[in-house]
């Protein structure tokens, strides 16, 4: 009966196991443009990335950014003269940034803000971009889960491409709202209003993207963006290309994205010391707890404080100077008299009187206590 009741208990429910993707390790977390950098070199480009602005020359065939790199005016100064001189530069305006996390939706913040970046201002308005709020549909997948990760929505923008007299018709994936218009540029997803836009500067061309999702680590794979991305690799190219994952993040941002818990404790803390240390105005207390010591405590500490600083004669002289107050014979005379009364040598009353040597403890000693026999007699 017992067999039977524990083979009754046993659990005949089914389970599927289910990998939840949480983000990337190691240079891919760092770098969002991995894939695409690894993929163009696969097929033969000569593409490499960085997170700094280096000394890029006219080898330099074309530079993919985030719009949040062109932080100040002076690199987006930089950046035109590059381009002017005849290379391609392709600016995403959102989605861009390495600190990103492609698997937290929360982190999809549009750090592009109007006005945040002087140097994408500078960029935009030299090229008479302006941008503009679209409305496109939108595609959801995924559910609400806990952790952060949230259902996943972009929309799709459709692109025709003439390449070497061939024509490519792309599907390619875009988030957020944000759309561009340039008067004198070409817009290439018409007739809504375009989230891609090229426009030739100098010798050279920039390029506008409105989210950089097409050419992320997660997304290289899907819809056309592999082949748009193949596309913008031959179409300017005569050198390397470049992808700076960089930003212009300052460290506060910085610290305050990544740890704002400590930044926030440090504060407290800090206030807290403030609190303890800055003095307070009005009447001083007085300390009503008295502690009493004995009396010999007060002497040994005194006894110690003299020896420590070597002055062991304001032990001596006290004793000295009362008896010699006592006595008001010749100092002569009044040796040999306390030597007579005491039954003591001379000279070690003598000694007694006038020794100086304080260094040696074993003479001081002798010294009080000749003094103390010639004070009992």
């Amino acid at each position: 009966m017992l067999c039977l009741f524990v083979s009754g208990c046993q659990d005949k429910r089914e389970y599927t196991e289910t990998i939840v993707e949480t983000g990337y390790k190691g240079p891919a977390r760092v770098n969002p443009y991995l894939a695409a950098e690894r993929f163009l070199k696969k097929g033969g480009w000569d593409a490499r990335s960085s997170r700094v602005w280096g000394d890029y020359g006219t080898e330099t065939s074309t530079i993919i950014m985030p719009g949040s790199f062109l932080s100040t005016k002076g690199i987006g100064m930089r950046v035109m003269e590059w381009v002017d001189e005849g290379g391609m530069l392709v600016v995403t305006l959102n989605g861009g940034e390495a600190e990103i996390n492609d698997f937290r939706r929360r982190s999809w913040d549009n750090l592009a803000e109007e006005g945040e970046f002087r140097g994408l201002e500078h960029v935009l308005e030299e090229l008479e971009i302006t941008r503009e709020t679209g409305s496109f549909e939108v595609i959801e997948r995924g559910e609400d889960q806990k952790g952060g990760h949230l259902k996943e929505s972009w929309n799709v923008a459709e692109v025709s491409i003439v390449d070497d007299e061939k024509e490519y018709d792309l599907e390619l994936e875009f988030e957020g709202d944000l759309a561009l218009s340039a008067p004198s540029g070409v817009e290439w997803d018409l007739p809504e209003r375009s989230r891609m836009v090229t426009m030739p500067y100098g010798d050279g061309m920039v390029m506008v993207l409105s989210h950089a999702r097409l050419l992320r680590n997660p997304y290289l794979a899907r819809a056309d963006h592999a082949t748009f991305l193949e596309l913008l690799a031959d179409w300017h190219y005569e050198g390397p290309i470049v992808f700076l994952y960089g930003s212009g993040t300052s460290l506060k941002d910085l610290l305050w994205q990544h740890a704002w818990q400590v930044v926030v404790a440090g504060l407290v803390l800090l206030v807290v010391w403030l609190w303890m240390r800055i003095a307070r105005f009005g009447p001083i207390k007085t300390d009503e707890d008295v502690h009493r010591a004995p009396y010999g405590e007060g002497l040994k500490a005194s006894a110690k404080f003299l020896w420590r600083k070597k002055a062991l004669g304001h032990l001596i002289r006290p004793l000295r100077a009362e008896l010699e107050c006592e006595n008001t014979s010749d100092s002569g005379t009044l040796y040999e008299k306390m030597a007579t009364e005491a039954e003591i040598p001379t000279e070690e009353v003598i000694e007694a009187f006038t020794s100086e040597n304080f260094q040696d403890p074993g003479t001081v000693t002798r010294m009080v206590q000749k003094l103390q026999l010639l004070r009992k007699r």
